[in-house]
């Protein structure tokens, strides 16, 4: 019976995951077509690794700090919320990884 719940709950994390990042792209790319000026000042920023390069970094911290606010836009403003709440359900399901691997170490039942 964990073992099910264990696996649902990563796929749960993965799938939020998934939904973090494309939310993230998405307020990338309307900054980026909206909003040059703010593109160009934050660095272009592209995923992937890229060693000695802060602009990914600078760009998400503008996200977090939600620093885009300035701008007024509600399309940015409804895509952060989307992308706080991938981020509990992150929480969320990692954490019920957790909880459900230590009670299947114990071996307790529900």
């Amino acid at each position: 019976m964990y073992n099910i719940l264990i696996f649902f709950s990563m796929l749960l994390f993965v799938i939020a995951l998934l939904r973090h990042f494309g939310e993230t792209r998405h307020i990338f790319k309307v900054i980026e077509e909206r909003y040059p000026e703010k593109w160009d000042a934050l660095g272009h920023p592209r995923w992937g690794i890229q060693f000695g390069d802060p602009t990914l970094r600078e760009a998400l911290n503008y996200i977090r700090h939600r620093t885009f606010r300035e701008l007024n836009d509600d399309d940015i403003e409804l895509a952060y919320r989307r992308l706080k709440n991938a981020e509990r359900l992150a929480l969320f399901s990692a954490l019920s990884v957790l909880g459900l691997m230590v009670l299947d170490t114990m071996n307790l039942s529900f």
